[in-house]
């Protein structure tokens, strides 16, 4: 994609998705029992205290592998700008309005919808 306009509107949407899932990121760590100062004294609460650090941990993850997304495209945007709207599996460009709305997106729609991926 060589439209300079478009890419750096791209590249600003990606700099916002960043900055909000790393603030997203910060926040559940934040919250993770098992990080905190207090000390845990019955088993139930231990117990709970297990199973929300799983949950946070696995939020965590699913926020870490959307911001490992956006960071590639923000190289793409920055390393090799001809390669970035293209899909990565057909090699065909990949619809503006669905960078627009995702732009970190890897595949074409037809290409995501024969994967059954989400990106």
């Amino acid at each position: 994609m060589e439209d300079k306009n478009f890419l750096k509107e791209s590249r600003k949407r990606l700099l916002a998705s960043k900055k909000k899932l790393v603030k997203q990121i910060e926040e559940l760590a934040a919250q993770d029992p098992s990080k905190g100062p207090d000390k845990i004294t019955e088993f139930s609460e231990e117990a709970d205290a297990v199973e929300e650090h799983e949950r946070l941990h696995d939020e965590t993850r699913l926020l870490e592998n959307h911001l490992e997304e956006i960071q590639a495209a923000m190289s793409k945007i920055e390393k090799t700008p001809a390669k970035y709207g293209i899909c990565e599996n057909c090699g065909e460009q990949i619809d503006r309005a669905r960078l627009e709305a995702y732009p970190h997106a890897r595949y074409c729609l037809n290409c995501e919808k024969k994967l059954g991926t989400q990106g």
